[in-house]
């Protein structure tokens, strides 16, 4: 029967917005490449490149992903600023990477991220070169710096945003400034980052106001990270500014899981004249920093809790030389010297030899019979045993002779790529503890439409393809889809999703 004309236009007008939306999801995600040989007149595929970021910038928008092939670039200042930013899609990332498998070299190039959803990922900085992210037209929402390489004389990472991560950077410069620079925002995230042999401080989180803006660092977790070797300052710093006038306020910090090694000053610092709020120190190992440990220094400090850490060196372990507020120091092991220092107390301290596997090649793992095997307390980290162990490893048999370049020391879900992709994608995740984990897919409904991966796993790095089938063996459609890790530990649960995009 002859459907009536109203009906018709009313299905007709559902499938063209059907093809409108569709048409917006592909444009989302678009793949642009800048080569050396590439020129900015091109069309910016892989056959026919673009050269420059400046130009991709302009030219492309959120969600897009821009490889940069193998080469060295010289780019000056490139600034990514929202008000030349071309169309895209709020809320969705737009990436620069090096093309994978290759290294893109960028030599005296600054990146100036002054926009919302950025990530720079997997380049090697060198010269004068450096990330920095910024709040000239406004603060910043969710700015990524990821597994970047640093050499040369750059002056690494100046970071400011909200909800923010910098994560898997490895920084080994001559640089006379400090390795990551944290100076504004709330709910950032500094995580798994190398940073050896800088002049000043490793990670300085330590606003000085040098913008004018209201001056904040809040609910800032630092974590997982090694620090070593800093020539001239502490490894980490926490400090408010250098005087009473500026009115900068840090508030909520989480210092967890570190390694703090070497450092010409002291490990971690908390010092000056600004208010400091909800400083938490769990699990760190903080080995051999000179004069000490862990030194307060401060005028206005509040809630600085010190737990599961161990202290070894034949230093001074801890310095508190002003009257805090709410100072916990509780569960630390102390070695060498068998003494916790001045201005602390801990009545549940440690004091024998940690037995790490291998100091010498900065393996702080624990060995079979370490005193740190459950002597700490439950603050809020998974561990394995009846009690969390000391420091930043949980000990396991099957970890215990590995060393730290082997064995991711967090739990992380990557983004897959190729991401748009036809026909397979590649999804990795690292998992630091033995656990089982489950990996599925999903369809933006919440149906499930492949199971990857259900087993009981080893702590490691791994990557499993996706094809593109179903569990009953056909195609899936194109369409958004969302892959879900979930981890279970003896007595923890972690999960993280992401979103990809198949195109048949």
């Amino acid at each position: 029967m002859k459907q009536p004309f109203p009906i018709m236009v009313a299905k007709a007008t559902i499938f063209i917005s059907m093809l409108i939306i569709l048409s917006m999801s592909i444009a989302v995600a678009d793949n642009y490449y800048i080569a050396t040989s590439g020129n900015d007149s091109n069309n910016g595929t892989i056959s026919s490149p673009w050269k420059t970021v400046k130009h991709v910038w302009r030219n492309s928008g959120g969600g897009d992903t821009v490889f940069v092939r193998e080469g060295t670039y010289n780019e000056s200042e490139i600034w990514l600023q929202a008000s030349t930013r071309g169309k895209g899609i709020e809320s969705q990332f737009w990436t620069l990477m090096s093309y994978p498998g290759e290294i893109a070299t960028f030599t005296n190039s600054r990146f100036i991220a002054d926009a919302d959803y950025v990530c720079i990922q997997g380049l090697h900085l060198t010269g004068t070169s450096y990330l920095e992210s910024v709040s000239w037209g406004g603060m910043h929402e969710r700015i990524e710096f990821l597994n970047n390489d640093f050499s040369g004389e750059t002056l690494p990472i100046r970071f400011m945003a909200n909800n923010g991560l910098v994560q898997g950077n490895k920084i080994q410069t001559t640089s006379p400034s400090h390795g990551i620079y944290v100076m504004h925002g709330d709910g950032n995230i500094i995580r798994n980052n190398y940073v050896a042999n800088m002049n000043k401080h490793g990670i300085h989180i330590y606003d000085e106001n040098k913008y004018n803006h209201t001056a904040r660092i809040t609910n800032l977790l630092v974590e997982n990270n090694t620090v070593i070797g800093s020539k001239s300052r502490s490894g980490i710093i926490i400090s408010a500014g250098e005087s009473t006038r500026l009115g900068i306020e840090i508030d909520g910090v989480v210092i967890r899981n570190n390694i703090v090694l070497n450092n010409a000053e002291d490990g971690i610092t908390i010092r000056y004249y600004g208010s400091v709020r909800n400083v938490d120190i769990f699990n760190n190992v903080i080995y051999g920093n000179r004069p000490y440990g862990l030194r307060i220094i401060a005028h206005d400090v509040d809630n600085v809790t010190i737990k599961n850490n161990i202290f070894a060196s034949n230093r001074t372990h801890i310095n508190v030389s002003s009257r805090l507020n709410n100072f916990v120091d509780s569960h630390n092991l102390y070695w060498q010297p068998s003494s916790i220092g001045s201005g602390a107390t801990d009545d549940y301290a440690v004091y024998q030899d940690p037995l790490f596997v291998n100091v010498t090649e900065y393996d702080f793992h624990l060995r079979e019979g370490s005193p740190a095997i459950d002597a700490g307390v439950d603050v809020g980290i998974p561990y394995n045993g009846d009690f969390p162990d000391l420091g930043a490893f949980e000990y396991d048999e099957s970890s215990a002779a590995k060393s730290i370049k082997k064995l991711p020391n967090r739990f992380n879900l990557q983004q897959n790529y190729p991401n748009p992709f036809n026909p397979s994608t590649n999804i990795h995740y690292d998992i630091a503890y033995p656990a089982k984990a489950e990996l599925n897919i999903y369809n933006i409904q919440g149906q499930l439409i492949q199971t990857l991966v259900n087993s009981t796993q080893t702590g490691g790095n791994y990557t499993v393809k996706w094809d593109g089938s179903m569990v009953d063996g056909n195609r899936a459609p194109s369409g958004i889809y969302i892959y879900k890790i979930r981890i279970t530990g003896n007595n923890w649960i972690a999960e993280d999703s992401r979103k990809m995009l198949l195109l048949n």
